[in-house]
């Protein structure tokens, strides 16, 4: 059977995919309940025999869900991150939330990346029946790469749509400190912002801790398994909000180490001191005596 994709917003997904057999279609929301689309996307249905409706986030269940009452087609609704801490943007958060809780009630499957966000679903009221924990995955990277011990200047890098959640703050922090102790390393930023003000703002306090030479700001990639190898340990110092970070498990089948915070659903990836370390979550101390040992 084929799987057809559509896209709701555009960016970097349509864009990535124009290069797959599959077919994508573009049917762009122009905010959270643009139901526009729906008569489109029920021809296409209808025309293309879906049997199955895949939706990922409360934008795309929203309109999967009137969808599906339109056709008859089953839903499946795969929850990566819990909605209500999903972002800093609380206002954002509430109402997804909120739109997210609803539209799961009554018939409808979920799938759930972590056993975290299946608890997480479990106290939105969702029957723990309808939930199916599935670990994320990874097309493989080939052959675990052998990699001989780093050498100084050490290198670090974060891959990540950056924004509040993500703990970027903390990271310069951090990085501050490893400075002081004159620490030979150096931090690749790997990924975009999420919005400009944010990218001034971080900018700024590394230009405020002299660490711009510290610092070296990728841009989003599309081959991230050449960035992870450049990697000698990534750092995800992610608040709040990860379901099962795949960058995390690109970063394993790139041969690379990691130092994650410990948090709800990475800590379910990492076992402290085997596969990975984990540190205090917002704690910079104790992040730059991890990344310093």
């Amino acid at each position: 059977d084929e799987i057809q994709f559509v896209t709701l917003k555009n960016g970097q997904f349509p864009l990535n995919r124009k290069s797959v057999e599959n077919r994508i279609y573009e049917i762009f929301m122009n905010s959270k309940v643009d139901l526009r689309g729906l008569r489109k996307l029920k021809r296409i249905v209808e025309d293309e025999q879906i049997k199955i409706i895949h939706t990922h986030t409360p934008r795309s269940l929203l309109i999967g869900r009137f969808l599906s009452l339109m056709t008859g087609t089953p839903i499946v609704y795969h929850v990566h991150s819990p909605a209500f801490l999903d972002s800093s943007r609380r206002l954002t958060c509430f109402i997804n939330g909120i739109v997210e809780r609803i539209l799961c009630s009554g018939n409808i499957e979920l799938i759930a990346v972590s056993n975290y966000i299946k608890s997480y679903m479990i106290g939105m009221g969702v029957t723990k029946s309808r939930i199916s924990v599935v670990y994320n995955g990874i097309k493989g990277f080939g052959k675990l790469p052998l990699r001989e011990s780093p050498v100084s200047p050490w290198k670090f890098g974060v891959a990540a749509l950056f924004r509040k959640r993500k703990g970027i703050e903390c990271l310069i922090e951090a990085a501050s400190i490893l400075k002081s102790k004159k620490s030979s390393f150096c931090v690749r930023m790997v990924g975009g912002f999420e919005d400009k003000q944010y990218e001034l703002l971080i900018k700024q306090k590394v230009r405020e801790k002299g660490l711009e030479d510290i610092f070296e700001w990728v841009g989003f990639v599309n081959d991230i398994e050449n960035e992870l190898k450049k990697m000698d340990v990534l750092v995800l110092p992610s608040l709040y909000g990860e379901g099962l970070p795949m960058v995390i498990l690109e970063a394993c089948a790139a041969g690379g180490g990691v130092i994650a915070s410990d948090i709800p659903g990475t800590n379910e990836i990492i076992d402290h001191g085997k596969d990975g370390i984990l540190f205090q979550k917002n704690n910079a101390g104790d992040l730059a005596e991890k990344m310093y040992k």
